[in-house]
C-alpha cells in the first residue's frame, strides 16, 4: 500500500489518517517565519518581537495542530516548537533558524 496525501482546507491528511506529515509542514513553515523574523527583528524591540511572533508564528501552530491532532506527542512536539521559537526569538542571540 502506498502512502499518499491530500490537503483539504490548510490540513494534510495521509491515508493512512495519520498526522506526522501535517506536523512536519506547519513546524518547518513555522520554523522558517521564526527564522525570518529573527533575521528582520534583531534590533528590535521585545513587544515587537512579541506582537510578530503572536501574529505570523503562532497563528500557523494553532491552525489545525493543536485542535485537529489527537496523538500526545503530535501536540507536545508543536508545544515545544512553539514555546522554543518564541523564546529563541525574543532571546536573538544566535542568527541560525530554530531547528
Amino acid at each position: 500500500m502506498s502512502k499518499t496525501s491530500a490537503k483539504y482546507l490548510g490540513v494534510t491528511i495521509s491515508s493512512d489518517l495519520r498526522w506526522n506529515e501535517h506536523v512536519d509542514k506547519v513546524c518547518s513553515k513555522a520554523n522558517k517565519t521564526i527564522g525570518f523574523l529573527r533575521r528582520n527583528l534583531r534590533v528590535s524591540s521585545p513587544k515587537l518581537k512579541t506582537l510578530a511572533y503572536f501574529s505570523l508564528v503562532r497563528p500557523l501552530v494553532d491552525y489545525a495542530v493543536l485542535h485537529g491532532t489527537h496523538t500526545q506527542i503530535e501536540t507536545s512536539k508543536s508545544l515545544k516548537m512553539s514555546k522554543d521559537g518564541h523564546h529563541d526569538l525574543s532571546a536573538t542571540a544566535t542568527t541560525t533558524p530554530v531547528v
